[in-house]
């Protein structure tokens, strides 16, 4: 019991770091491995020592670090050879200067994007189109920041990646983890919606970005063939109908991307776009890393069976359990807190399933769930960062507007999910 409760201090202590940001997420899960292995001392060597488990946890994910690489690379394939701009040019042209009309397109078009795209680089590629488009047609800057970062969560909802990573951590098969993340996404958009028809209704104002034009026209980009608009969508029908595995589909999604833009210029833009890749997925392979030893630590018996003691009576046995714990709790996702499944959240998710209370996929739908959250409305994130910044807001601002929708769609998120499995 000591064990259990020092353990829950620590987990705490770090995460109030991270809240704080004193320190980074990947110094903050390593220095909480390493305390995790001194509290219930774990051996340094031997084969279920400190020394095997960073080395054996630091490739734990790795399946989803790969991912990561091809996920980003079809993601600069799309901006280099100017797949991205053409389909926000043909979105803005039917929108025309109506904003709720262009809002919905807008909306529509970054959740399709980001069902491929990954990285804060794609995130400044679409935003320093999209925001001046918004603003143009008289939509406030606050408004315009949440639709932008709202939607990006929508697309998130079916990015591969994403799907990769909960496969690994909860052994969790690929099928009901597409399955209910096309329910979210359908959820997670309706929440959207809800917020361009809301707060349209408000009176508008007119904005212009940095060193941008702020209307339509400043957007003048070379027309993509026809075909080459399906890049982003070419991966979905191998995985769900074929049941390819995940990096196979991506990788023919950067060949189809290539081949259907400019075939003759196809090995440069390869050679370029996937040294992009992988800087723009380097961050999120170093927290995988983290991640994949704090999983390791977490599954040691020595701290599996101290923190089941303390996780026992708080975790979600039954249907009713199972909703209010997610629903209630599904904030603490924000701040790099103990349900955000980029961090600390993946050592949650990995204890609940041990605690075997409910099925292991419904507890991978709630944490889907607080990923939607995370993604959309937590301040530490660099997407959000960098769109404040843009915008000339402070990061809380978008927060606050935003958490009461985000909140709204988890909870329906989590009702779908209840349904689904209880």
């Amino acid at each position: 019991m000591l064990q259990g409760v020092l353990l829950t201090i620590a987990f705490f202590f770090y995460a109030g770091l991270m809240y704080k940001q004193k320190i980074s997420s990947v110094l903050a899960l390593l220095a909480m491995a390493l305390t995790f292995g001194a509290i219930c001392a774990i051996p340094v060597s031997g084969k279920t020592g400190m020394v095997q488990i960073i080395a054996s946890g630091s490739i734990m994910l790795a399946d989803a670090m790969v991912a990561v690489v091809f996920g980003a690379w079809l993601g600069e394939i799309m901006n280099e050879t100017g797949i991205t701009r053409d389909i926000i040019r043909r979105a803005a042209e039917l929108g025309g200067d109506k904003p709720v009309i262009l809002a919905i397109l807008m909306a529509s078009t970054v959740s399709i994007l980001f069902t491929s795209l990954y990285g804060l680089g794609s995130v400044i590629m679409v935003g320093t189109l999209v925001l001046p488009i918004l603003s143009a047609a008289g939509i406030n800057p606050l408004a315009a920041g949440v639709i932008f970062i709202f939607s990006r969560s929508v697309g998130s909802c079916m990015n591969m990646v994403n799907w990769q990573l909960f496969m690994n951590i909860s052994k969790v098969p690929v099928e009901p983890i597409r399955l209910f993340s096309a329910f979210a996404m359908a959820v997670c958009f309706l929440g959207v919606l809800s917020f361009i028809f809301i707060e349209l209704r408000k009176p508008r104002t007119t904005w212009s970005a940095p060193n941008l034009t702020g209307n339509l026209s400043g957007i003048s980009v070379k027309k993509v063939p026809a075909l080459a608009l399906l890049t982003p969508l070419i991966p979905f029908p191998f995985v769900i109908l074929l049941k390819w595995p995940i990096v196979p589909a991506l990788l023919l999604g950067c060949i189809y991307g290539v081949l259907t833009t400019n075939p003759r210029d196809s090995l440069r833009v390869l050679s370029k776009t996937v040294h992009d890749g992988l800087k723009a997925g380097a961050p999120a392979i170093v927290l995988m890393i983290a991640i994949g030893i704090v999983l390791k630590v977490v599954a040691n018996p020595a701290v599996s069976s101290s923190l089941a003691i303390i996780m026992k009576p708080i975790a979600p046995t039954g249907a009713m359990s199972f909703f209010l714990f997610f629903v209630l709790l599904a904030p603490l996702a924000l701040y790099r807190g103990p349900l955000n499944p980029f961090g600390l959240g993946s050592g949650v998710l990995a204890l609940l399933i041990a605690t075997q209370g409910v099925p292991a996929a419904a507890l991978v739908a709630g944490f889907i769930t607080c990923q939607a959250i995370q993604n959309t409305a937590d301040p530490t994130n660099t997407h959000l960062v960098w769109t404040s910044d843009f915008l000339g807001l402070e990061t809380n601002d978008i927060t606050r507007k935003v958490v009461p929708y985000i909140w709204a769609v988890a909870a329906g998120s989590i009702a779908v999910a209840t349904f689904m499995y209880f």
